[in-house]
């Protein structure tokens, strides 16, 4: 999504490092971010998280304290942070399940509202750019490569979402 919304946006942003690593749970992004973002100090960091939590059964509470944590070493170094809500997992990944869907939209509500209230935050709701309005929350056709990562239809709908708010910041 990265790369299309700076296409979309006219090139204004220059990649420092991409710090995302597939698989990871929020507590393990947030050991990474001393020596993974910091050294960069970029102006804005990209932050989605949270939908491996989730496959591993950890709290909605627990995704949203990692979270904030995230959000606030990022926030405490003077970097704007752009929130992505969590997709939704395609219907035939082993963990779209009712219990993991109401997981997913608790932790989307809570970085929505956190965003709301918190100087220096960007809201992208990812979750409704890539959701089936009329599929139980899983991901609409072609949003997926792989019922869980974004295929080009996707990441170009995170970043049509994303220019919207980007650019009003």
């Amino acid at each position: 999504y990265f790369n299309w919304l700076n296409y979309l946006m006219g090139q204004p942003f220059t990649l420092l490092r991409n710090a995302g690593l597939a698989g990871e749970k929020t507590d393990q992004i947030y050991a990474r971010i001393d020596t993974d973002v910091l050294p960069f100090m970029p102006d804005y960091c990209f932050v989605m998280g949270g939908i491996n939590d989730i496959s591993n059964g950890v709290p909605a509470a627990t995704i949203n304290a990692n979270l904030q944590s995230i959000y606030r070493k990022l926030l405490n170094a003077g970097i704007t942070v752009v929130a992505l809500s969590i997709m939704p997992y395609g219907s035939g990944h082993a963990s779209y399940t009712t219990a993991n869907t109401q997981t997913l939209l608790d932790v989307n509500d809570w970085i929505k509202r956190f965003c709301a209230t918190t100087a220096g935050m960007i809201f992208v709701d990812a979750f409704a750019a890539t959701v089936n309005p009329t599929g139980a929350g899983a991901a609409a056709s072609a949003m997926l490569h792989d019922n869980l990562h974004p295929a080009p239809r996707g990441a170009l709908a995170i970043a049509t979402a994303a220019k919207t708010v980007v650019q009003n910041k």
